[in-house]
C-alpha cells in the first residue's frame, strides 16, 4: 500500500512539474487572473468604470468560465495517455511496480493540481485584488464556493479528455474527440434540448425573449444533464441572483437548488475519470 501511494504521489509530482516547465501554470493563471480584473473594471455593462463587487464580477464571467475552463482542461488532458504511448514511454513507466490504476489516478490528480492551481491563483487573486480594489463587501465563503465549483467544472472536463486520450489510437484523433466533447457540452446540448423544447409544443419566441416562467418541469430535469448548465445555475443560486444578462431568473422547482446542483456538478466530476480509468485498464496497449 506504501509503495502503491509513494508512486502515485511521484506520478502526480512528475506532471505537476512538467506543467511548470511547459509553463502551463503561469500562462493559465495570468488569463485567469487578468480575465478577471479586465472584466470587474471594464466590463460590467451598465456601469461606471472601475472595480466592482466580486458577484457582479462573477456573473460577468460565468459564460466565459463555461467556455474558457473546460477547452483548457481539455488541452491539459488530451494528451496525457496517448503522447506517452506513442512516444513509447508509457510501457516503461508500466514496467515498474505500479498498476495501470495507479498510474492513471497519478496522472489524473496530477493534472486536476495544475487545474487547482490555476483557478485559485487566478481566480482566487483577482478576487483579492478586486474586494481591496472595491468597496464593497464580499461573502467569502460564496466565493470560496464559486471556485471549488469552477474546480469541479474542470476536473470534469480533464476526465472526458483522458476517456479520449485513451481510446484514441492517434494523438490527433484524440484532438478531434476532444473539442467534439467541448463542442457538445457547450453548444450543441442546449440546442438539442430547446429543439426538443419547442418539438413537445413550447413557445421558442417567448423562451428567447426572457420569459422562463412556462418552462416544463421535464427540461429542469435535462439541465442535470448538462454540467455547465447545472454550473451556471449553481452560480445564480448560489449568489441569488435574480436577473442573468437581462433575463429574469424564474423562481425554480424545489429540487434545483444549491445543494442538488452542485451535486450534480459533482457527480459528473466522479463518473468521467472513473470511466477512464475503468477504459485505461481494459485497453491494449
Amino acid at each position: 500500500m506504501k509503495n502503491a501511494l509513494r508512486g502515485i504521489i511521484a506520478i502526480i509530482k512528475k506532471e505537476y512539474r512538467d506543467a511548470i516547465r511547459n509553463r502551463w501554470l503561469i500562462i493559465i493563471s495570468s488569463i485567469f487572473f487578468i480575465l478577471s480584473i479586465v472584466i470587474s473594471y471594464f466590463g460590467i455593462s451598465g456601469k461606471e468604470i472601475g472595480f466592482h463587487g466580486i458577484k457582479d464580477t462573477v456573473m460577468a464571467l460565468i459564460s466565459l468560465i463555461s467556455f474558457l475552463v473546460p477547452i483548457i482542461s481539455i488541452m491539459l488532458g488530451y494528451g496525457s495517455i496517448i503522447n506517452e504511448r506513442e512516444k513509447g514511454s508509457l510501457n516503461v513507466l508500466l514496467s515498474y511496480p505500479l498498476t495501470r490504476a495507479e498510474v492513471f489516478i497519478g496522472k489524473y490528480f496530477g493534472l486536476s493540481m495544475v487545474l487547482l492551481t490555476t483557478i485559485f491563483v487566478g481566480f482566487g487573486g483577482a478576487g483579492i485584488v478586486i474586494a481591496f480594489g472595491s468597496s464593497w463587501s464580499i461573502n467569502w465563503l460564496s466565493f470560496l464556493l464559486f471556485l471549488i465549483a469552477t474546480f469541479i467544472v474542470g476536473m470534469i472536463f480533464l476526465g472526458f479528455s483522458m476517456v479520449m486520450s485513451v481510446v484514441a489510437k492517434k494523438r490527433s484523433t484524440a484532438i478531434g474527440m476532444a473539442v467534439f466533447t467541448w463542442f457538445f457540452f457547450t453548444m450543441i446540448i442546449g440546442i438539442l434540448l430547446l429543439g426538443i423544447y419547442a418539438a413537445t409544443g413550447g413557445n421558442i419566441q417567448e423562451y428567447m425573449e426572457g420569459n422562463l416562467e412556462s418552462i416544463p418541469d421535464w427540461l429542469w430535469k435535462a439541465m442535470f444533464f448538462s454540467p455547465l448548465d447545472t454550473y451556471q445555475m449553481f452560480i445564480c443560486l448560489l449568489y441569488n441572483v435574480k436577473t442573468f444578462f437581462g433575463y429574469s431568473v424564474p423562481v425554480v422547482p424545489s429540487y434545483v437548488n444549491t445543494g442538488t446542483t452542485f451535486l450534480g456538478i459533482f457527480l459528473w466530476a466522479i463518473a468521467s475519470p472513473i470511466l477512464a480509468m475503468i477504459l485505461f485498464r481494459k485497453k491494449d496497449l
